[in-house]
């Protein structure tokens, strides 16, 4: 059952546009003028909070360089959604090898890991305490160079 849960809920997220990459209407027009040199870039994993509804503000940790995702169990009183966590990790690109392990961890299984484009997941299974992962994301984020930059 955990099986078909994961594999529907990726294919569902990958299938709605409506998962929230395209728009996040809490940022700021990239074309507005900046009053300081650089600007950061987001983390990518605060993007995921603001494209994916259910995702909290309170997954986000270490200045948006880890994401945990605490999917509701049977037993949970508190947790996201399958379809909000498959949400996060369709945005963040997660690859079907990927997912295909997760598919297949049982509860007997411990903590599982796996890693691409500089984001590492580590997860557990259980049907009483759901899917519970940490993301942590080894990208530093980089200053970008913003309009004031240039000679006046």
């Amino acid at each position: 059952m955990h099986k078909t849960l994961i594999g529907l809920a990726l294919a569902s997220a990958v299938a709605l546009s409506g998962c929230g990459s395209a728009t996040a209407s809490n940022s700021a027009p990239s074309s507005a003028p900046s009053d300081s040199p650089t600007t950061v870039a987001q983390p990518r994993f605060t993007q995921v909070v603001l494209d994916c509804e259910g995702v909290p503000n309170e997954a986000l940790a270490d200045a948006g360089q880890t994401l945990t995702l605490d999917v509701k169990g049977n037993d949970d009183t508190e947790g996201i959604s399958i379809q909000d966590a498959a949400c996060a990790l369709v945005d963040l690109g997660m690859p079907s090898r990927v997912s295909q392990e997760m598919d297949r961890t049982t509860a007997m299984m411990g903590v599982q890991h796996d890693a691409w484009d500089g984001i590492e997941i580590s997860w557990t299974y259980h049907p009483d305490n759901g899917l519970n992962a940490i993301l942590s994301d080894s990208t530093p984020t980089k200053p970008l160079a913003s309009a004031s930059g240039a000679s006046s």
